[in-house]
């Protein structure tokens, strides 16, 4: 278990996700390695955000330790592969950061390279999400403009 710990704190920050398809250690099977994080988060040195989402947490004046923001997780999910944009927000959410709308979503809607289907729902944290297949692929260049087209 110090061991998977000793990797998680060289390889992943503080308050970042740590996906579970990620962990790559030699010597350790998938299921081995799920209860070792189960046991890490029963010490309290790790906290879980969602099944097979994890993160490393730090200290603060609460009892309880920073919490990880659902926006990093879908962040790092759907948007983001490898540093390079893959995906971008739209829908209300785009809407409400925009300010052109004080509602507060209760579904988060993205649009990203990473989706299997055309449109699909999943949760993230408790939070609805749905992710749709973009018609051209998402770039650095072009997730401006096509976050804009999708605006109209």
């Amino acid at each position: 278990m110090e061991a998977l710990y000793d990797y998680l704190l060289k390889n992943f920050e503080p308050n970042k996700p740590i996906f579970l398809s990620d962990v790559k250690t030699s010597g350790i099977n998938y299921a081995n390695i799920r209860r070792q994080m189960k046991n890490l988060v029963d010490s309290g040195k790790i906290k879980r955000f969602d099944s097979g989402i994890y993160f490393l947490t730090t200290k603060t004046i609460f009892k309880s330790g920073s919490e990880l923001s659902p926006d990093d997780v879908l962040e790092y999910k759907y948007l983001l592969s490898d540093n390079k944009r893959c995906g971008y927000i739209s829908g209300l959410m785009f809407f409400n950061q925009l300010g052109l709308s004080t509602q507060l979503p209760m579904v988060y809607e993205v649009v990203s390279n990473k989706a299997t289907k055309d449109r699909r729902e999943t949760t993230l944290g408790g939070s609805k999400v749905v992710v749709r297949r973009p018609m051209v692929a998402v770039t650095e260049g072009n997730y401006k403009i096509l976050q804009f087209l999708g605006l109209l």
